[in-house]
């Protein structure tokens, strides 16, 4: 009976450790799949993703990935204070922190904004424009007007702020679509902004961090586990 009892317990508990184990395995099998995605889509020249580093000699030794959409009001609220305060911190101004901001459409408006940001000579100054000014475009509807018809009237807003009509072609919004997709898949984003910082010189299991949502200075700059000078 006392051998019984002690067979099961032994059972239950390797049944734990086990569970553990392959918990962990699955874990850094993931950390893997989304390290190998992250050196193949941001370490080289590619569409739909801006690069901020201050050149230096200084290695870099982390990189903040931040999937934004541009009609989202945290979003631009990150971009717009946020983003400032990180390019004052001692690890982005020696070099050591790169900071990516990927295109990352959460909604119709967004998706074909992007489209002119991203058919634009440039850019960045496009996307910084958008993300500025967000409250000139991105206004809420009025006197009942339907869907349609307010996205038609935010767009247009978007070209004149812009002050351009070029867009992006077909097969070139179906790959911004397509890498929106991969991303949400490989990082299981659920709503933006989602903040993905990445550590290459931490042990393997804690290379990569997620963060999802709110941006408030402090709360966020503990996240990244940066010291004020």
């Amino acid at each position: 009976m006392i051998l019984s009892v002690l067979c099961i317990g032994i059972g239950v508990y390797l049944n734990h450790w086990t569970s553990l184990i392959s918990k962990k395995s699955d874990f850094q099998s993931q950390e893997v799949f989304q390290e190998r995605y992250i050196k193949t889509e941001f370490f080289k020249k590619g569409d739909f993703y801006l690069v901020f580093h201050k050149p230096s000699t200084v290695p870099v030794t982390h990189t903040l990935i931040a999937f934004t959409s541009l009609a989202c009001r945290v979003c631009s609220a990150f971009h717009n204070e946020i983003f400032l305060k990180i390019q004052s911190l001692p690890l982005y101004t020696s070099g050591a922190l790169r900071v990516v901001f990927v295109e990352y459409p959460a909604d119709r408006v967004s998706f074909f904004a992007g489209g002119y940001v991203w058919a634009s000579k440039n850019p960045s100054s496009a996307r910084e424009a958008l993300m500025k000014n967000q409250p000139m475009w991105n206004i809420s509807g009025e006197f009942k007007q339907s869907s349609e018809n307010l996205e038609t009237l935010k767009l247009e807003k978007v070209k004149k702020i812009l002050k351009t009509k070029n867009t992006l072609s077909k097969k070139e919004l179906t790959t911004l679509f397509e890498k929106k997709m991969q991303a949400q898949k490989i990082f299981g984003i659920t709503d933006v902004p989602f903040f993905v910082l990445y550590q290459p010189n931490n042990p393997k299991g804690s290379r990569i961090k997620t963060r999802i949502g709110e941006v408030e200075w402090d709360n966020f700059h503990s996240w990244l586990e940066i010291a004020f000078p």
